[in-house]
C-alpha cells in the first residue's frame, strides 16, 4: 500500500471536508488536552458542549490547576466517568507544578500524565504540536484495517499491521492533518456497518471498498441493581447527602440512596449508565431528614457536582415527571410514560437510554 499517496489523499479530503471543531481552529495546546479528555467515551456534540461550558469557567490551564476538585466536578456534571474530571484536574497541576505551566510535546512525557495513555498522548502531540504520532482508536483502526484488507483487526498481527502503516503516514505527510483526518473519516464516512464507499477518498485503493464487516454479535443487555432513594422536598428544595467519596457515583451530592429492600414500593425511575442499569424505586419520606446534608433547589444544583440521575430525582421528588422517558417499575412489567405527554407503553423500544458518559 502507497502511504504517500494515502495520506496525500487523506489531506485533500480534510482540507475540503473537516468538521469545524472549536479546538481545531487554533490548536492551542490547552484547548486541544481539555477535548480529549472531555471525548474519552462521549459523543462529539456533547464533547463540543461541554468543552464551551469548561472553557468559560477554566479559560487557561492554571485557572483550572487553581481550582478547587469540587467545581471542577460540578462543571463536568452530566458528563460521566468522573475519573477523568479529577485525572484532567490532577494533570493541570501537574503541568503548572512540575513543568513551568507548559504541556509536553513528546508522547512519552504526556504518557507520564495522569489520565493520559497512548491514543490521548498520540492525539495531543499530533493536533497541538504537529509531531509524528499515531493515535489509534477504534474509528482510525477501522479505517486502516479496511484500506489494508485485513477486516476486523481481532489478532495482534493485524493490530501491528495498522500501527506501522499509521507509523508511515504521519512520517509522510503533517501528522495533524493526517490523524483528524482519519478521525472525521471514520466517524462520517467509513461506518462499522454501512460504510459510505462511493463518498471516500481512499475508495481507489482501499482493499474492501464496497464491503462490509458482518454486525457484530450483540452483547447482553448490562447488568442491573435495584437501589431505592430516600425523597424529602420542601418549599421547591430536595434534601441532598454530600459526596461520599466511594461507589459508582460517591463524588457527587445525591438524595440519600441504599440497596432496594423487598417492602420498599415498587414504582421508580431506570436509569441506564454504559455498563449497568439501576432500577431506582423513589420512597416519599416527611419530617426533617437526619445526617448530613442540605436543601438543595435545581437552581443552586448547578453548582455541585452532581448526575443526570440526580436531576431526575429531584424532579421526580418535587412533583413533576423526571427529564427524558420515566419508568414506574411493577412486579409484572415495566410501564413507560413519557414525560410531559400521559400517554404510557410497555414497549421495550420506548424505554429511557439516559447515559453519563
Amino acid at each position: 500500500m502507497d502511504a504517500a499517496r494515502t495520506a496525500r489523499d487523506l489531506d485533500a479530503w480534510f482540507a475540503a471536508n473537516a468538521r469545524d471543531l472549536p479546538w481545531r481552529r487554533d490548536h492551542d495546546p490547552y484547548h486541544v488536552l481539555l477535548a480529549e479528555f472531555i471525548l474519552q467515551q462521549t459523543r462529539m456534540e456533547t464533547g463540543v458542549r461541554y468543552f464551551h461550558e469548561l472553557l468559560r469557567r477554566f479559560p487557561t490551564l492554571r485557572d483550572l490547576a487553581g481550582a478547587n476538585e469540587r467545581d471542577v466536578l460540578a462543571a463536568w456534571s452530566g458528563l460521566g466517568y468522573y475519573r477523568r474530571a479529577r485525572n484532567l484536574h490532577a494533570t493541570a497541576r501537574r503541568i503548572v507544578r512540575e513543568l513551568g505551566g507548559r504541556i509536553p510535546s513528546d508522547v512519552d512525557a504526556l504518557e507520564e500524565l495522569p489520565g493520559i495513555g497512548p491514543y490521548t498522548a498520540g492525539a495531543i502531540a499530533s493536533i497541538a504540536f504537529d509531531r509524528p504520532a499515531t493515535s489509534l482508536d477504534g474509528n482510525q483502526i477501522r479505517v486502516l484495517s479496511r484500506v489494508l484488507g485485513l477486516g476486523r483487526p481481532s489478532n495482534k498481527q493485524g493490530g501491528r499491521q495498522v500501527r506501522a502503516f499509521a507509523e508511515r503516514l504521519v512520517a509522510t505527510a503533517s501528522p495533524r492533518r493526517v490523524n483528524q483526518a482519519l478521525m472525521d473519516l471514520g466517524s462520517t464516512i467509513c461506518l462499522p456497518d454501512r460504510p459510505r464507499c462511493r463518498a471516500c477518498p481512499l475508495a481507489a485503493s482501499c482493499r474492501s471498498a464496497g464491503r462490509a464487516w458482518p454486525p457484530r454479535r450483540k452483547e447482553g443487555p448490562a447488568p442491573g441493581e435495584r437501589w431505592t432513594a430516600e425523597l424529602w422536598a420542601r418549599g421547591g428544595r430536595v434534601w441532598l447527602t454530600p459526596p461520599r467519596g466511594k461507589g459508582l457515583l460517591g463524588d457527587l451530592w445525591l438524595p440519600p440512596m441504599r440497596p432496594a429492600r423487598a417492602s420498599d414500593p415498587s414504582d421508580g425511575i431506570r436509569h441506564v449508565f454504559s455498563h449497568k442499569r439501576w432500577h431506582v424505586a423513589t420512597l416519599r419520606r416527611h419530617g426533617t431528614p437526619t445526617g448530613k446534608g442540605r436543601w438543595v433547589s435545581m437552581e443552586a444544583l448547578r453548582g455541585l457536582p452532581h448526575s443526570a440521575l440526580t436531576r431526575r430525582l429531584m424532579a421526580w421528588a418535587l412533583g413533576g415527571a423526571p427529564a427524558g422517558h420515566a419508568v414506574w417499575v411493577t412486579p409484572r412489567r415495566a410501564t413507560v410514560r413519557r414525560a410531559g405527554t400521559g400517554t404510557a407503553t410497555g414497549s421495550r423500544s420506548a424505554r429511557s437510554k439516559t447515559r453519563l458518559r
